[in-house]
C-alpha cells in the first residue's frame, strides 16, 4: 500500500492511497482512496480489516 502521485492528467498531480500488487502478472493496482489534494503515511490495521491514512486540501495544510 503506497501513495501514488500521478503527473500530466490534469492541471495538478493526482493523488492516491493504492494498494500494490507484488505478485505481478499485469494485476492492478486497486485505489483505496482518491479525491484529496494530498494524503500520507497509510497503514492497515493488525487485523487487516481497514486502513488508515491522512488526507487533507489545499489551502487547509495538516499544521495550520
Amino acid at each position: 500500500m503506497c501513495v501514488r502521485e500521478r503527473h500530466g492528467l490534469a492541471d495538478e498531480a493526482i493523488n492516491d492511497v493504492v494498494a500494490v500488487s507484488l505478485a505481478g502478472g499485469g494485476i492492478d493496482d486497486v485505489v483505496l482512496a482518491s479525491g484529496s489534494d494530498f494524503y500520507s503515511t497509510p497503514r492497515v490495521s493488525p487485523d487487516g480489516a481497514s486502513v488508515a491514512f491522512i488526507q487533507w486540501n489545499h489551502p487547509n495544510m495538516p499544521w495550520d
